[in-house]
């Protein structure tokens, strides 16, 4: 890849959203793309000494020992030094790279326990998180949060949901890119020790999270540097012919006024006070002491505590709208209905969700829908958004992956008890179709 290619991927990923959410939210992918990047450099180091009696090797296992410590999904990061050590060892055939191989996992092991020894001072209770965390993956155990999942189709959602995260042009310039990149390192079996390492980990990555049930899209971010590179890549090669260079010049800017544009739209909601602080400072001004306020289980409760402000004293109910479908369920919605003074929902994790499984809740989906119509005696008299702003136009994101918006812009509506009606008539109204 040229010197300019690489400041333009330089610059492309420092103005992307996902890199840039996934900063603000302080989670271990930011610390795990450091050291994806980190074993990248190694490799091309390796391969550009030609040799793997070298410091940078050792570095990579240390490295490997740090991110696995760190989150174990960084196992697959084990890819990079694996294709390094055979592309290799297929060029030298020599017995001292399997005591290479050998001494790369005592480091990575090593360094991986000290990091992380309760994984197995206290295995049994590691090995069960393990267990609980792969199930919830692959959807043999369905959970609150993975709802939303239901009815998507592997690897599209995730492609989709990208193009949230980097832009309109990086997900799919950056999959032809790989493509590309892979065919010429085939064809002409030329830097394949440099990118080769890179290329492979991108597509078996894909190829094995892609897959998955839970398509939370933070799932992806460690392909978003190799997407930007292989972005920038196919726009190098493609400036090479003299007759595709209109057009390539054309795209370029696109990319790059796009991908800039995006990164200003979206932190314009980190400008604005959070939705739900919004809402909690209107709460304690509009509505009054002792009211009933309901609140949605498996969300954020609002109002939240807001520093040199007085809590009033607020009375809080639970909806349990996750729970299954039942006529017990009904009947303790209509009391609990019945109850509140306000209603308030912090984000659409329910709605969004419970509101589009008809056939798992019958009751609780038809019962958003009533919310929002007003069938139920609640009138919306307040909602908090705050989406992505580009010179006044507003970009609804309320499309993507739920955790693209409701940690840190959820939509928040505040619904108030204005009809009071009773429990009995709130039941019928449930069970109407």
């Amino acid at each position: 890849i040229s010197k300019n290619a690489a400041l333009l991927a330089a610059y492309l990923t420092t103005v992307t959203v996902g890199l840039i959410q996934t900063a603000h939210y302080g989670v271990t992918e930011s610390m795990l793309i450091f050291f994806m990047l980190i074993l990248i450099v190694c490799a091309i180091r390796i391969g550009k000494e030609k040799k793997m009696f070298s410091r940078h090797w050792y570095a990579m296992a240390l490295v490997c020992g740090l991110a696995i410590g760190t989150k174990t999904s960084a196992l697959s990061f084990l890819i990079i030094p694996l294709v390094t050590w055979a592309i290799l060892f297929y060029r030298e055939k020599s017995i001292a790279l399997f005591l290479r191989g050998i001494s790369f996992c005592v480091v990575t092991f090593t360094l991986c326990v000290i990091v992380s020894p309760y994984s197995f001072l206290n295995f049994s209770a590691f090995s069960a998180s393990m267990k609980y965390e792969s199930e919830v993956v692959w959807g043999t155990l369905h959970v609150p949060y993975t709802l939303q999942f239901q009815h998507t189709l592997p690897y599209w959602f995730f492609f989709k949901n990208l193009h949230w995260h980097a832009g309109p042009i990086i997900p799919t310039m950056g999959c032809m890119g790989m493509i590309w990149w892979l065919l010429v390192i085939i064809r002409t079996r030329r830097e394949a020790i440099n990118v080769l390492p890179l290329l492979l980990f991108g597509i078996l990555y894909w190829g094995y999270v892609g897959g998955w049930y839970a398509k939370f899209i933070r799932y992806m971010v460690p392909l978003i540097p190799i997407l930007t590179l292989s972005t920038c890549w196919l726009f190098d090669k493609l400036l090479n012919y003299l007759k595709a260079r209109p057009l390539t010049v054309t795209l370029l800017l696109f990319t790059l006024i796009t991908t800039t544009a995006w990164a200003g739209s979206f932190m314009f909601i980190y400008n604005a006070p959070s939705t739900r602080t919004a809402a909690s400072q209107w709460i304690y001004t509009h509505i009054p002491e002792n009211s009933v306020i309901l609140t949605e289980h498996w969300d954020y409760r609002v109002p939240v505590h807001l520093m040199n402000n007085i809590r009033p004293p607020f009375q809080h109910a639970l909806m349990r709208n996750f729970d299954p479908d039942t006529d017990k369920k009904v009947m303790d919605m209509s009391i609990t209905l019945e109850r509140g003074d306000y209603l308030i929902l912090a984000s659409r994790r329910l709605s969004g969700t419970i509101g589009k499984a008809y056939d798992k809740y019958p009751f609780t989906s038809r019962y958003y829908e009533k919310l929002f119509d007003g069938i139920l005696g609640y009138t919306l008299i307040q909602t908090f958004s705050s989406y992505p702003t580009f010179w006044g136009l507003e970009i609804n994101d309320d499309g993507a992956e739920e955790t693209f918006q409701v940690f840190d812009h959820p939509v928040v509506h505040i619904f108030k008890n204005s009809e009071h009606l009773p429990a009995s008539h709130l039941v019928k109204i449930l069970r109407e179709h």
